[in-house]
């Protein structure tokens, strides 16, 4: 009986530990350029040729190149 009491226990306070996976506020990126390139293996969009991007953090201008990716939002 302590056994089930205690595996009980256990359970119920390891699932009220457990991270829910949270979705990414960030908005989609606003981005132009003249070519576009995606790469579906590593989840990139490779933009060049006057480049424009924004995000709520950054914004570039005029760019040459730019690499994204698109799974960790973060530019490479």
């Amino acid at each position: 009986m302590k056994n089930l009491f205690f595996t009980i226990t256990l359970i119920i306070g390891l699932n009220s530990f457990a991270q829910e996976k949270t979705q990414s506020e960030y908005q989609k990126p606003e981005y132009q350029s003249d070519l576009v390139k995606f790469d579906s293996d590593s989840n990139t969009v490779e933009l060049t040729g006057n480049v424009n991007f924004k995000t709520e953090i950054i914004e570039l201008q005029n760019a040459e190149k730019i690499l994204f990716n698109k799974e960790t939002m973060k530019l490479l």
